[in-house]
This record gives C-alpha cells, structure tokens and sequence, in this order.
C-alpha cells in the first residue's frame, strides 16, 4: 500500500505532455497544443522535361507554435530544477511549477488567438486586403477535418503569404523580406494542430 502511495505522490508531480514535454501538476488540468503551420509556394517555369512534363519550383516553410517553448517558461523551469536540485523545499519549487504553468497557458491562449484569427481571416467569404486595400489573394479553395486546415490560395505575388501571416498575427513567421520574390505563384498553407 506505501508503495502505491509513492507511486501515486509521483504520477501527480509529473504528467506526460506532447513531444515527450513533462508538465507538472499543479492540481489544475493543464491542456496544451502545438500548431504547425506549413507553407509551400510552387511556380511553373517555361522549361519542360522530354516527356514534355511542363516543372516547376517549390519552396516549403514549416512553423510549430509551442506555448511550452518560451524563454521566461524555460528559465522557470531551469529554476525549478535547480531548487529541486538543492533540496529546497517542495512548496517554493511547487510555486515556481504553478508559475511555469501560468506563462505556458498565456501563452498558449495568444497562440490560439492567432491560429483562430488565420482561420477566420482565410475562411472569410471573399479575400481578406492588404495595407494598399487590394486583395490578397485571387482565388482560395479550403479544406478541413478536426485536426488540420489547408488553403490553396492563387496568388499574383509570393508576398501575399507573409501579409496573411501578419494580418493573422502570427508574429513568428518571417518577415516578407525572406520570402522568395515569385509572381503568380499557388501557395498552400497547411496548419495542423497536435493535443
């Protein structure tokens, strides 16, 4: 019976999170998600192989938005190790466990915010418009299941995709400048969600 109870004490100290992250129960159900948003541009050449199969250019870009991968959650935890490391007491290291959850949920909710927001923005009934008033995109065809998203999006510039990706707020994406400079391009951004 002792042993169950270590066993037990144990278990509600640590939990299994996604991609082997260890979450740490603070006596609330802590739900975490990673987003990861993929992007690929593809332009047709001129140029066709001796099947006259007609090729073409891809880029491919993949983002994952992990709320545990913060840098203030990091040293939270880095400090909480060390305590635990030191023998200080459960309670301050249980404090510092609770604080780690509480930066990893804020910063879960401004993800959500942002992949809701890319949704909404993409499933609109016609083309979200750029800073010039212009719409984005020409044509988008979406499909979705419980898990993923895709948006086939005909463009008439590669830019488009990085002002979608800051009309939607997702601040991690890379700024226009480091995109590939293509006229008429098909982009697909696929946005996949792991719980």
């Amino acid at each position: 019976m002792a042993g169950n109870a270590a066993l037990d004490r144990k278990a509600k100290k640590k939990k299994q999170g996604i991609a082997g992250q260890t979450i740490h129960d603070t006596g609330k159900d802590t739900i975490m998600s990673q987003y990861r948003i993929t992007a690929t541009i593809t332009s047709q050449t001129q140029a066709t192989d001796s099947g006259a199969w007609q090729m073409g250019i891809t880029w491919r870009k993949s983002l994952t938005l992990d709320p545990a991968e913060t840098q203030e959650a990091a040293d939270l935890r880095d400090q909480a190790w060390e305590q635990a490391a030191n023998g200080i007491d459960d309670e301050t290291t249980r404090r510092i466990w609770q604080q780690v959850d509480t930066v990893t949920a804020r910063e879960a909710e401004r993800l959500r915010a942002q992949v809701r927001k890319l949704i909404g923005l993409l499933n609109a009934g016609r083309p979200a418009l750029d800073e010039n008033g212009y719409p984005m995109w020409d044509h988008l065809i979406a499909l979705s299941n419980r898990q993923c998203w895709q948006w086939e999006i005909a463009a008439a510039h590669s830019g488009c995709l990085a002002a979608i990706m800051q009309a939607a707020g997702i601040d991690d994406w890379p700024p226009a400048d480091s995109m590939p400079d293509i006229t008429n391009p098909v982009i697909t951004i696929n946005l996949s969600t792991n719980q």
